[in-house]
């Protein structure tokens, strides 16, 4: 009985398994069934292209692996809402000219941390996010650290009405201009790269009024020696975000008394939680 058991478990999960597959042209590709469709892990493969998902697949991982570009377009399935491409190559946010995400018009996530995919001026940005108007969370951080020809391109950046959490790199010339008032959904926002910097300047955020979460802690820094991360933060920086509540700065070394201070002075009304872990204090 428990042989008979067993092979007819096998001859379940081999078709389980073959049934998966089909969801996706590469075979390595697992993928789990839910209620709400396909989730599809590519990860770790080292493919240097994307495969053909069909259209019930609606969280793709393609992490981990080689690719220099994004993916076609007209690649992503039509339903997809949520896609990790970290810790790749790539280098632009176009392919050949084409959007990668123009039939992607249900994305909420996209995570394209880790990457080489620079906000300056040379780069085409123009319609990247364009058919992205339900996207709530994007990654673009770890891309940028040292470049200081970096900025924050907010007329492309204003495409995101739904936009609730982004994670970004604030190297040297980054600023959030007048475009970024248009985000009334983004509440939470994560800066990495800041070392470059030094110092936040009181007008930092201005234009960021729905702010409730702000992490500016240097984890990237965690291992390195006393002398990393922000330096100074000015007064005032956040003192007119009305909804603010939660504020990291914790492993920026470099903070002394004073960068410190002018924190707790302008948030002492405002803050629900501070966090500020191995501040040189």
């Amino acid at each position: 009985m428990k042989y008979l058991e067993a092979t007819v478990f096998a001859i379940i999960c081999n078709i389980v398994i073959n049934y998966a597959v089909s969801w996706s042209s590469n075979a390595k590709c697992k993928c789990i069934n839910t209620k709400l469709g396909f989730l599809a892990d590519c990860s770790g493969l080292g493919l240097t292209t994307v495969p053909w998902f069909i259209d019930s697949v609606i969280s793709v991982n393609l992490s981990k692996k080689s690719l220099t570009k994004l993916p076609p377009e007209g690649r992503p399935p039509s339903k997809l809402m949520y896609v990790d491409l970290s810790l790749n190559m790539i280098k632009n946010f176009s392919t050949d000219g084409a959007l990668t995400f123009s039939t992607t018009k249900y994305l909420l996530s996209l995570n394209l941390s880790h990457n080489r995919c620079l906000l300056d001026r040379d780069t085409d940005l123009n319609g990247t996010f364009k058919n992205l108007g339900k996207l709530q969370h994007l990654d673009v951080s770890y891309n940028s650290f040292g470049n200081r020809s970096n900025y924050c391109p907010y007329d492309v950046f204003r495409e995101l009405q739904s936009l609730q959490h982004l994670h970004i790199d604030a190297v040297l010339n980054i600023l959030f201009g007048k475009g970024f008032l248009v985000l009334r959904q983004l509440t939470h926002l994560k800066l990495t790269g800041l070392a470059s910097r030094i110092t936040i300047p009181n007008d930092f955020f201005v234009h960021l009024s729905n702010l409730i979460y702000l992490d500016m802690s240097a984890q990237w820094y965690r291992q390195d020696s006393l002398l990393t991360g922000l330096k100074h933060i000015e007064s005032g920086n956040v003192r007119k975000l009305a909804r603010f509540e939660i504020l990291d700065i914790s492993f920026n070394r470099k903070i002394g008394l004073c960068g410190f201070t002018n924190v707790t002075h302008d948030l002492i009304y405002l803050l629900r939680q501070l966090r500020f872990t191995k501040l040189n204090i």
